[in-house]
């Protein structure tokens, strides 16, 4: 599985949000994108999901152009938004919410037993059963990551974008998401942008430094350093340890 960025810039309400982004990222394996608010993180992602279209370069996904094409750029990569808090007045139930999911990929094309592919997935980011028939407003923060991580599976996507996954988990989760980023991992390129790379770091195969333009990308023995991250976040940088 390939990602590759060539020449990406994109400008916004005429500021420009990233500039001249050339990456070529291959998996599976875990990559961090680090850099601090107003980076271009976010941005980076809809431009990978086909969301923004840049004023220049293109975006290829198992070499396929989906450069401003959602729905082309949605068979290959599965993405989970940055998680608020969700709306309470949900009645809906967790199956019942991926099993709407599910049949909106079964009339693509993809031919699924949809209770079969729904128990799947919910098992596969460990969701354990006796939450299956509740409403999904009474999740927690890391049951409700894990559903929309679930969801973001959906049609075996090959590339995962996972935008700040911890944001609103509480510590007591964070372990748990954490473990089951890493495995995921293991058969499919996962991209996690974050602010705090020392939760990911032992488990990364790549870190990209972003802000608005690419400024380092290697191993994170190697670009975990102060000398690097301090040109990316202009003063020195503490990162939580755990």
């Amino acid at each position: 599985m390939r990602l590759r960025l060539d020449n990406i810039t994109v400008v916004l309400d005429g500021k420009i949000i990233l500039e001249d982004v050339r990456l070529d990222i291959r998996g599976p394996g875990l990559v961090l994108i680090l850099g601090p608010n107003g980076a271009g993180k976010t941005t980076l992602f809809r431009t990978i999901l086909g969301l923004i279209r840049p004023v220049n370069g293109s975006v290829i996904v198992e070499g396929v152009n989906v450069t401003g094409r959602p729905k082309l750029a949605g068979r290959y990569i599965g993405y989970v938004p940055q998680l608020h808090p969700q709306s309470s007045s949900y009645p809906i139930t967790v199956y019942e919410a991926l099993s709407k999911h599910v049949l909106t990929v079964v009339r693509q094309g993809f031919g699924y037993d949809v209770s079969e592919v729904v128990k799947q997935l919910l098992s596969q980011v460990d969701i354990p059963p006796r939450y299956w028939h509740r409403p999904l407003r009474e999740l927690s923060g890391g049951l409700w990551q894990r559903f929309l991580i679930a969801r973001a599976l959906i049609g075996e996507k090959r590339v995962l974008l996972l935008d700040e996954p911890l944001s609103a988990v509480d510590p007591h989760g964070r372990k748990e998401i954490i473990d089951l980023i890493h495995r995921l991992s293991g058969s499919r390129l996962v991209i996690v942008s974050t602010h705090d790379p020392s939760y990911f770091a032992e488990h990364a195969n790549l870190v990209i430094l972003l802000n608005r333009r690419v400024y380092g990308l290697g191993k994170p023995s190697d670009i975990l350093r102060d000398d690097i991250l301090t040109r990316v976040y202009g003063g020195k940088v503490l990162f939580s340890c755990h």
